[in-house]
């Protein structure tokens, strides 16, 4: 900025600028990028280069990137009537109307045109037009509108714009904090909402919120903590009690997570009635309440099994959130004969759909990540209710009649293909050819507790040449922070983080998967064993050692203790496995077995 009394220098307008606002004017954004790119790295951006820039992003929808870079031009250059105009326009574009006003008159007493102005796009609205439409929390309010919609990545995007322009805005941080734990951003979660720690809260949906993204990091102290008090804001809110239990695989003892969740079912849910199984009309209804899933990558399981059934003897519903057309939905379309949104329903309308809709057998795989579905199966009466995914403890009464477990553990267990289908891979699975040996885990950061980092601390150092392969969705600042105080320096050099969209292409990469201690379903061992790589588990380790138990039970894969799952991961690297190794079927028989025990159940209401 000029000092007092001394003139602003004349701005310039460079070739490689005109040649970036040219770029961006046909509509070439990624080009106009790259001709910019050299000036900043360089760091002789001029105003000129600044402000192409600033409309540039203006068209990508980059509002808080755009209004950061005109500010930064106005402090440069504080006399160009061009700049504070775009400026006012932008103020008002984000909903900013004192700083909107403020331009505005600046840029009319200082009028003329600058060197820039041949750089405004077309349709950037003048301030007038700007301030005529301006709007309260206008990108908040898309923001809503876009999850209203389906549109998760928009809707992030949008609240994240919002933030950026107004961090003090709580209510607004709440939302993103939440889109983005949606879509399986727990470390970006857990920076947005860090201000609790010093700033303390009052909103117990703002303290779970941060309790569940905490835990989905690994920080599982505080994550009990902020539980805690997110439990004493709001002691008798059954949603929050719920995402403590939902937690629970993480932070306590099934046995614990089991006691708490009966008290949980005792409180809030409504006493059981007398069951009253209708018969079957001409084919068996099953619907599946997919609202929600501890694991998101299961829907494509769950996806599977409904499309499986034999249409001739089975009639599928889907419950689920939304429409079947909203991205979160992507891996559910196209597997049900009917669908129904009962995203905003509470337990008692929901349970009258399902009573309504004549259904016979009703699946959850939601569990206690939807607890108004929870409260619907409380009510639920004339249909057999099952457990599937979502209850890590197995809790059944007076929720659920039954559950589809891994292995026989009681008189209600139904005991199917290993309690998870095997997918089907993309083209035939390929071993890898590695110099040495790769292990590696599809895992989520709360997988790795103090006990999976020393299992997989002693193999590497067992071999020192070895290498870990981590397929971690969320990648986001911070974890790799985390993972490396995890392991240590010397060790997190050897571990590498992968990401790639389809599972084949991750385990294309292994000799040998590793099992963490705990997860919420069978997935990454039926991912890998389909794909022929040997997958190790301890036989304690819920749910990985069961189901290997019984997917592979001729293979030595399910260690007792620590030194055997060792000593089976360095002996198993070089076995591949093949489809005669394999006890548990695909989705298409699980679906068979699943309707068979259906009729098996039902078939004495009929014969009454």
């Amino acid at each position: 900025m000029a000092a007092p009394g001394e003139r602003e220098k004349p701005i310039e307008v460079g070739s490689q600028v005109r040649d970036a606002a040219a770029r961006a004017g046909a509509g070439d954004v990624d080009g106009a990028l790259k001709a910019l790119a050299p000036l900043f790295d360089a760091g002789e951006a001029s105003v000129a280069a600044r402000f192409v820039l600033a409309m540039t992003a203006w068209r990508m929808g980059r509002l808080d990137w755009s209004l950061e870079l005109i500010c930064a031009c106005h402090d440069v250059a504080p006399m160009d009537g061009t700049i504070a105009e775009a400026m006012a326009s932008l103020q008002a574009q984000v909903g900013n109307m004192v700083e909107s006003i403020y331009a505005g008159k600046l840029a009319t007493a200082l009028g003329g045109e600058s060197p820039v102005a041949e750089f405004v796009p077309a349709g950037f609205p003048a301030f007038d037009v700007a301030y005529q439409a301006i709007e309260e929390r206008p990108l908040y309010s898309r923001a809503k509108l876009e999850l209203a919609q389906g549109r998760l990545a928009n809707a992030v995007e949008k609240a994240r714009q919002h933030v950026a322009i107004n961090s003090e805005d709580i209510e607004a941080r709440g939302f993103y904090a939440s889109t983005l734990l949606r879509a399986s951003r727990a470390s970006d979660t857990v920076d947005q909402l860090a201000r609790l720690e010093t700033e303390g809260c009052d909103s117990a949906a703002l303290a779970s919120l941060y309790a569940r993204g905490l835990a989905a990091v690994g920080e599982f102290d505080s994550a009990r903590k902020w539980h805690a008090e997110a439990q004493s804001l709001a002691p008798s809110n059954p949603t929050i009690a719920s995402a403590a239990l939902a937690d629970g695989v993480w932070l306590e003892e099934l046995a614990a997570v089991a006691i708490k969740g009966r008290a949980w079912a005792d409180r809030f849910c409504p006493l059981p009635k007398q069951r009253a199984w209708r018969e079957p009309a001409n084919r068996v209804v099953i619907a599946y309440l997919v609202t929600r899933f501890a694991d998101p990558a299961d829907a494509a399981a769950v996806a599977a099994v409904a499309r499986a059934h034999d249409r001739d003897r089975v009639r599928v519903i889907g419950y689920g959130s939304g429409a079947q057309s909203w991205e979160e939905n992507g891996l559910l379309r196209g597997c049900f004969d009917a669908w129904q949104d009962v995203g905003t329903l509470d337990g008692a309308t929901l349970a009258r759909y399902i009573t309504q809709d004549n259904v016979n057998l009703v699946i959850d795989a939601a569990g206690f990540e939807a607890p108004e579905g929870l409260h619907a199966l409380a009510r639920v009466t004339r249909a057999v209710r099952v457990s599937w995914l979502g209850n890590p403890a197995g809790i059944l009464g007076p929720i659920y009649d039954t559950r589809i477990a891994t292995s026989g553990g009681g008189d209600m267990d139904w005991c199917i293909e290993g309690g998870y289908p095997l997918p089907h891979p993309l083209g035939s699975p390929k071993r890898a050819q590695n110099s040495v040996p790769h292990f590696g885990a599809d895992i989520i950061l709360a997988q790795l507790c103090d006990g999976t980092v020393s299992l997989w601390s002693r193999i590497l150092r067992a071999q020192p040449q070895a290498k870990l392969l981590l397929r971690i969705a969320d990648t986001g600042r911070g974890n790799v922070d985390r993972l490396v105080a995890r392991f240590g320096t010397e060790l997190s050099a050897r571990i590498d983080l992968v990401s790639v969209v389809r599972f084949e292409d991750f385990y294309s990469r292994l000799d040998i998967a590793l099992a963490p201690w705990r997860g919420v379903s069978p997935r990454m061992a039926a991912e890998a064993i389909v794909c022929g790589v040997p997958t190790v588990a301890l036989a304690q380790s819920t749910p990985y050692g069961p189901f290997l138990a019984a997917a592979c039970p001729g293979m030595p894969l399910v260690a007792d203790d620590a030194d055997d799952y060792v000593r089976y991961a360095i002996a198993l690297s070089r076995v591949p496995l093949t489809p005669a190794d394999l006890a548990v079927g695909d989705a298409v028989s699980f679906a068979r077995t699943l309707e068979q025990q259906a009729r098996a159940v039902l078939t004495p209401v009929a014969a009454a």
